[in-house]
């Protein structure tokens, strides 16, 4: 999905779909391999402008999605507080980094589907038992809803 995301290699059951051509806000619907038709949606969102438009979506019922991957930054955050730092951190040694982080991820090439990786397939029936991901298990930890926030009223904002 990574690599069809960035334009670098395509797959006959994912479809990317930029957002009124943007770059930094981009649509992935996963197909389901029997039937050809939409079984999950994602988004990649990132910089404030286009996440505010993507939560008045997701409030107003206009966008359903299953997973979205959200960063302020414009074009993402290579540099972000979630990112492997480097062992010196010394600015040169930062600037460094993150500029062999982003070659790496936009020369990284797809060698191999999840669903054919049997490490990762081990790792996840040893978690979440013989059901693997339509585990009971697997569907709390890894699954999140929208939560919506009531605005609380304030009684003294009475206006005079």
């Amino acid at each position: 999905i990574a690599a069809a995301g960035r334009g670098e290699s395509q797959h006959p059951l994912v479809q990317v779909r930029a957002v009124r051509n943007q770059s930094d806000h981009r649509e992935f619907t996963l197909l389901d391999p029997a039937t050809g038709q939409p079984r999950l949606q994602f988004a990649a969102v990132y910089g404030f402008r286009h996440l505010q438009n993507l939560v008045r979506k997701l409030k107003s019922g206009r966008s359903v999605y299953h997973y979205v991957e959200i960063a302020a930054c414009p074009s993402a955050c290579s540099n972000g507080g979630g990112q492997i730092q480097p062992e010196d951190p010394s600015p040169g040694a930062k600037k460094q980094w993150v500029s062999e982080t982003e070659r790496t991820y936009a020369t990284s090439e797809v060698n191999q589907l999840p669903e054919q990786n049997l490490g990762l397939n081990e790792l996840i029936y040893d978690w979440f038992g013989p059901e693997g991901l339509d585990s009971e298990l697997a569907k709390t930890v890894l699954h999140t809803q929208f939560h919506g926030i009531v605005a609380k009223s304030n009684t003294l904002g009475v206006s005079w």
